[in-house]
């Protein structure tokens, strides 16, 4: 175990013992103080508490590495860029790390595509692109954009969708993942001293883009609480 793990650990224990350390001091000396108000008592212990809060913040926190930060003015520049490059058709010039998926179909017989959305899936928008040649390939790309809580990135914890083709169906489903994110916050005592709000989490609500290119005499045909918007029109 690291020393950072170690001291999170006893950390709580010696808290404890200081608790009851006071308490046990209090009762013994209180004969000889019996005019003092039981306010102040708990000043003190509120004191005592503070101090140790103080002194045991700088223990108990550590600093997030910085490729799992992002600064908040940063993803909101690569949300905009990154919806100017798909709306364009330009995602070739996307980077990799957006793409959660890829799917080629190939062989497609036909010349209408049918596509409708699973039981439990939202409304979704698909971006469409129309190739200039006939190669009887359907592409399917599903591009993510960022989960973030506290500036920190937890995307890779989001699947994408499934997307899966029969004949000249496609069917896109979810992907259920639960995701538990604890995130620890500096104590009453501490926020209390420095200033800093209670309440100062925040979150952006990650998200996926879809993106399909179909040979050029294929339409298309959307189910229910699908909206298409073709590429460069």
């Amino acid at each position: 175990m690291s020393s950072f793990g170690i001291v999170t650990a006893i950390l709580p224990i010696l808290i404890i013992g200081t608790l009851i350390g006071t308490v046990f001091l209090m009762f013994k000396i209180r004969s000889r103080f019996m005019s003092v108000k039981l306010t102040y008592w708990l000043l003190f212990i509120y004191a005592v508490l503070l101090l140790v809060a103080t002194a045991a913040a700088p223990f108990v926190t550590t600093d997030v590495e910085g490729d799992e930060k992002v600064v908040q003015s940063n993803h909101d520049e690569m949300m905009s860029d990154l919806y100017t490059k798909v709306s364009s058709g330009r995602i070739s010039e996307i980077d990799p790390k957006h793409l959660k998926q890829e799917n080629h179909f190939d062989d497609f017989d036909g010349n209408v595509l049918y596509i409708s959305l699973s039981a439990g899936m939202d409304g979704s928008q698909i971006y469409v692109d129309k190739k200039n040649k006939d190669d009887r390939t359907v592409e399917f790309y599903i591009f993510g954009t960022e989960l973030l809580v506290d500036d920190m990135d937890f995307s890779q914890h989001v699947p994408p969708s499934r997307v899966e083709l029969s004949g000249k169906h496609m069917t896109i489903s979810p992907v259920q993942q639960k995701v538990t994110i604890s995130i620890a916050s500096d104590s009453f005592p501490v926020r209390q001293r420095t200033g800093q709000p209670f309440m100062d989490h925040s979150m952006s609500s990650g998200g996926q883009i879809l993106y399909l290119r179909i040979p050029e005499d294929v339409k298309v045909d959307a189910g229910e609480n699908l909206y298409l918007e073709y590429v460069d029109e």
